[in-house]
């Protein structure tokens, strides 16, 4: 089909030549002409996976164990190098079909690793193997992230945020820690990581990477609630315990001799709140920071807070 289009393409251009030998073509006939030949010569040169489209045309028409079997073909005729994750995803999908799950998720995870993005592997691994079952999902997605590490950090980031929103934060982390490994200054990562920790009431591990993306120079208004949020409950539960649980007394300033690691923590909680209210004017925060200058009888910013 190809070599007939160029001949048509050529005996067109010839016929055009002869038509108006007695006048010189315009540069955008020339200009046309020259695009279209390269065109249908680059046709010509790539003609791509030679058993690929039959096979998808035997999927399509229902034709499932001789298209998985021309799959498997083209799967031998492909080339490594080649992205050409489509043969794969629809390999997949064939296997599936034939109840060759374990194959079919094998397929997806090489289409992958050769660069298919979330959006696209979602359509076949969530709609088509999973019938949009969350859990099902969730293992596919584990399964190709296991046996497939190398998967490219934009993949592995989605996988993990979807773990995340469906709060399976036990997987999602491994798969943060390993991008934040290789890229120990993507606070965006990070910040996830120690929200994950958080959600696993890890709080003193999720407070260091906190701390870390302060230390980065990042302007990041929920890393300075948590830290501040942080110091301000250390701060009133060390108070208290000071002063043998007595609520009464803890509601008094803590600016005593004795209470000066109280103290030291309620500065450190107004240090950070104050940087989340200048990025966000909350009530809550505002609230909080009042709470805090009375505590540390700071007359001062208190008139001015309110």
């Amino acid at each position: 089909m190809i070599f007939l289009s160029l001949f048509f393409l050529l005996k067109c251009a010839f016929n055009t030549f002869e038509y108006e030998n007695r006048k010189i073509m315009t540069y955008k006939k020339i200009l046309i002409f020259s695009m279209s030949f390269c065109f249908m010569l680059g046709q010509l040169l790539y003609a791509g996976n030679p058993y690929q489209d039959h096979a998808d045309e035997l999927f399509l028409s229902g034709n499932l164990e001789n298209a998985f079997r021309i799959y498997g073909d083209a799967i031998k005729a492909d080339i490594p190098e080649d992205m050409n994750y489509q043969l794969y995803l629809n390999a997949g999908d064939c296997a599936f079909k034939l109840n060759f799950k374990q194959i079919a998720l094998n397929y997806y995870g090489i289409a992958a690793q050769k660069g298919a993005n979330i959006n696209t592997l979602m359509k076949h691994i969530n709609i088509v193997f999973c019938q949009k079952e969350t859990g099902c999902t969730c293992d596919a997605l584990k399964y190709i992230i296991d046996k497939y590490p190398d998967t490219t950090d934009s993949l592995s980031v989605a996988i993990a945020d979807i773990f995340f929103d469906k709060s399976r934060h036990e997987e999602a982390m491994p798969i943060y820690k390993r991008i934040i490994n290789k890229d120990p200054k993507n606070y965006k990562i990070k910040k996830k990581l120690a929200e994950s920790l958080l959600y696993m009431d890890k709080s003193d591990s999720a407070k260091i990477l906190f701390q870390e993306i302060d230390a980065d120079g990042i302007e990041d208004y929920d890393t300075y609630v948590f830290l501040g949020n942080y110091y301000y409950l250390l701060a009133a539960k060390y108070q208290l315990l000071l002063l043998n649980n007595d609520e009464a007394a803890s509601k008094q300033p803590c600016n005593s001799p004795n209470l000066v690691d109280c103290n030291k923590y309620y500065k450190k909680a107004a240090f950070y709140l104050e940087k989340a209210y200048t990025l966000y004017n909350s009530n809550e925060i505002k609230e909080t920071l009042l709470k805090i200058y009375t505590q540390t009888n700071n007359k001062d910013k208190n008139s001015k807070l309110k």
